[in-house]
């Protein structure tokens, strides 16, 4: 490289494939500009996208140590566009093992590969066969019947983001670091809005994997798992039980796809299941007619939920049950665990060897626990929510917004994270229950 060192270009590209596989649009694609020292220099070189428009996550171009520019109005670097560099990009990015196991949607493949072409072409020097036969390829690509068929089939547009949590600390990409899911690129598909990824599920991942200690060794169930990505991250933590949970149909095929696809799936994986994971048992829980003695009976010490606030016809269902789960008998209560120690407050996938934020006080006062992550679109219903919990003798505390250190994804709302557990002054009939009926859940 005539003005970048072997170790730059790595960290670049390295930039470049994360976004890439998460699906970064191209508007609000961080393109790497010229290395910096992430210890005395945070400038990130933007375009009139701000940081709050999404995806644009200044904490880790600052430690990655990269200035960069946003988006496609501006010309790239001359050495970002030279010869040895556009095969590394065909090789590691666009035709990268993974990418081209579970792609991510054609559209997007091509609006990146375009816009880099193009970039290519205006600097007027020489072009590669690999970029040029890549840009051949996916012009001449139907959109919709590869990605139907990528995707199993369907008429719906489905396509795969993929996420690597040991960046950036680590630049080279250990499959073992890899989260892949199928999701749907439609807000609603087959009548639910399930099949499709959501920022609160992002945020609720992004919280755990700051806070292991949260999910180590405890009995975890998720409630509107969805595709499954917080599931699938809370695996990776080592719970000693998980639990996702949904209702429809077309979403549990596509949760136990999901976990199955990347290894943490109980029964009948057809994939090596993940190394050090916890399996996750998958439940057909109906909230409108479980009980409270049957959600008693799963004994979960910690709940998950991720953007299940936003009807206001399934609030009362949901809190109530959130208050079966954590107003567990008198002898299940939750002995306290010491704080984990920096080694093992590590997180399972990254082996970055950082250490876990401290937990919050209301996780570590012995008592079953619900965080509810809700993206804010509409303040009247989280309000009734709130409302809700508190007219089922559950109390909330807001946890403080915490930096994204791996996730890209969309964050132009503001996400709340409540910690919800069942009320002090609740009455005492939990104690008297009886011993745990059979859950009338399916596990499958």
């Amino acid at each position: 490289m005539a003005t970048q060192t072997l170790s730059s270009v790595d960290h670049a590209l390295a930039l470049i494939r994360v976004q890439y596989m998460a699906g970064v649009p191209a508007r609000l694609f961080h393109w790497p500009v010229a290395p910096v020292n992430p210890r005395t220099d945070t400038t990130t070189t933007t375009t009139a996208t701000s940081d709050a428009d999404g995806f644009v996550q200044a904490q880790i171009m600052a430690t990655v140590g990269w200035s960069t520019q946003v988006g496609t109005s501006q010309r790239l670097p001359a050495w970002m566009l030279e010869v040895a560099v556009q095969r590394r990009m065909v090789a590691e990015i666009f035709q990268h093992p993974r990418c081209l196991s579970l792609p991510p949607s054609q559209a997007h493949a091509k609006s990146i590969a375009k816009y880099y072409y193009a970039q290519v072409e205006a600097a007027r020097g020489d072009t590669c066969d690999e970029l040029v036969s890549l840009c051949v390829e996916l012009l001449n690509l139907n959109t919709s019947d590869a990605e139907a068929a990528a995707a199993g089939g369907g008429s719906d547009d489905w396509c795969h983001r993929t996420y690597d949590l040991g960046f950036p600390q680590a630049i080279s990409t250990d499959p073992a670091a890899l989260i892949s899911m199928k999701e749907s690129r439609n807000i609603i598909s087959k009548g639910t809005t399930g099949l499709a990824g959501w920022p609160a599920a992002h945020y609720l991942a992004e919280w755990l994997l700051q806070h292991p200690s949260a999910v180590s060794g405890k009995k975890v169930m998720e409630l509107g798992s969805g595709t499954g990505l917080v599931g699938i991250v809370a695996g990776t933590l080592r719970p000693k039980i998980l639990i996702a949970s949904d209702y429809d149909t077309h979403v549990l095929s596509c949760l136990r796809h999901n976990l199955d696809l990347n290894g943490v799936l109980a029964k009948g994986a057809e994939l090596p299941a993940r190394a050090n994971a916890t399996p996750a048992l998958v439940e057909d829980l109906d909230w409108f007619r479980v009980t409270e003695r049957s959600l008693q009976a799963f004994g979960a010490e910690l709940v998950l939920a991720a953007d299940v606030v936003y009807d206001p016809d399934l609030l009362d269902p949901l809190c109530k049950v959130l208050s079966g789960l954590l107003k567990v008998p008198s002898y299940r209560r939750i002995v306290p665990k010491a704080a984990p120690t920096a080694a093992s407050g590590t997180t399972a996938l990254a082996g970055d060897g950082s250490v876990q934020a401290p937990l919050p006080p209301v996780l570590t006062a012995g008592r079953p626990v619900a965080l509810v992550a809700s993206t804010i679109r509409n303040p009247d219903i989280i309000e009734q929510f709130k409302t809700t919990l508190k007219t089922h003798a559950l109390e909330f505390t807001t946890l403080a917004e915490l930096p994204p250190l791996r996730l890209f994804y969309d964050r132009s709302l503001p996400v709340l994270l409540l910690a919800i557990t069942a009320s002090s002054a609740a009455p005492a009939a939990a104690a008297a229950a009886a011993a745990a009926p059979t859950v009338a859940a399916t596990s499958t």
